[in-house]
């Protein structure tokens, strides 16, 4: 069996004290010690895969060395996916591990803190009045990415809808369909996005756009998605593109169509948001709308460091980057003779 690795082992490594190496790992804010230790430090614990003790942190700290990050009841995403692994990722670099609740399952956040006593808690949203009073009674430090953290998120969708129909428009598209989604969890998405959508259309002089609402969940989703791009497909102006409100969406559109002899993207255009890793394996690979929320998670990380008096308070939260990731799913309509 392996010896141990001590404290002394990544002093040796590391050319520094064990005194040292106990205020950089244990995350002692009352010592100054020059960057380019601490980086020498972590690196030299990295090497040797030594971890400190959890208790031992805390003693030092005064506090857990957990953070509680609240996470709205939404499925699951490649996007929410990435905004949590790069705010593990930057609270791991801090020295603390985060813990994920998701909002409205389970117990209650007042149950929940019972049993877990987290240094600080981060929400992408303003928490309920009564979560807000619990935190407070029990003087755990909170950060919100944004108080209007409700409005930048309907400002984002609405942007996110006019960029696909902006796109459409520009391969030549008239007449537009919106596939959204009925999931009560999701209203406050896809409100926005068919909004933005509908307005960049009217602001294009295009026909106003045929809006559906799928079923959430069920076998009846996909006959219902398939009667709706029959009846759409009719006609002397039929739909020729469609925006989905994300890449799930768009692949169930995408099967619907196959099923009803529509050819992608020869018949009917397809444009889906999110850029699900499934998305590029599609037939044909879907063009999307990316919007990267990275700088939230780092928002939101700065927030939590400014709450435990290790930084400067952050400004407004940064808005996600938006843009269209072209692939083979939209084609390019010539124009009437």
């Amino acid at each position: 069996m392996a010896a141990r690795v001590t404290s002394s082992d990544v002093a040796a490594l590391a050319g520094v004290s064990r005194a040292t190496v106990s205020y950089v790992l244990t995350g002692n804010s009352r010592q100054t010690i020059p960057t380019e230790t601490r980086e020498r430090v972590r690196a030299a614990a990295a090497q040797l895969g030594y971890r400190v003790n959890a208790h031992a942190r805390a003693l030092v700290r005064g506090r857990s060395s957990l953070v509680l990050l609240i996470l709205p009841d939404l499925p699951g995403t490649d996007v929410r996916s990435h905004f949590v692994g790069r705010a593990t990722a930057r609270i791991a670099a801090d020295g603390y591990s985060l813990v994920l609740w998701t909002a409205g399952q389970g117990e209650s956040l007042e149950a929940l803190l019972e049993n877990l006593t987290p240094a600080a808690v981060l929400t992408l949203f303003e928490p309920p009045k009564q979560d807000t009073a619990v935190l407070r009674a029990a003087g755990i430090p909170y950060f919100c990415a944004s108080t209007d953290a409700e409005t930048s998120a309907n400002d984002v969708d609405a942007a996110t809808g006019r960029l696909q129909v902006r796109h459409l428009a520009g391969a030549g598209h008239l007449r537009i369909g919106f596939l959204t989604t009925s999931d009560h969890r999701l209203q406050r998405f896809a409100a926005g996005r068919v909004d933005g959508a509908r307005r960049m259309a009217a602001e294009l002089g295009l026909p106003e756009l045929v809006v559906h609402a799928v079923p959430d969940a069920g076998p009846a989703r996909l006959a219902e998605t398939q009667a709706v791009l029959r009846r759409w497909r009719q006609g002397p102006a039929p739909v020729t593109a469609l925006c989905c409100y994300n890449d799930n969406y768009a692949a169930l559109a995408n099967r619907a169509a196959h099923l009803e002899n529509i050819d992608i993207p020869g018949e009917l255009s397809l444009i889906g948001v999110d850029d699900d890793e499934m998305s590029a394996f599609l037939d044909p690979p879907l063009t999307t709308v990316i919007i990267d929320i990275e700088g939230v998670a780092d928002h939101l990380v700065a927030g939590f460091n400014h709450r435990l008096g290790a930084g400067p308070e952050p400004g407004p939260a940064p808005r996600p980057r938006i843009e269209v990731l072209p692939r083979e799913s939209v084609a390019r309509l010539s124009p009437e003779p």
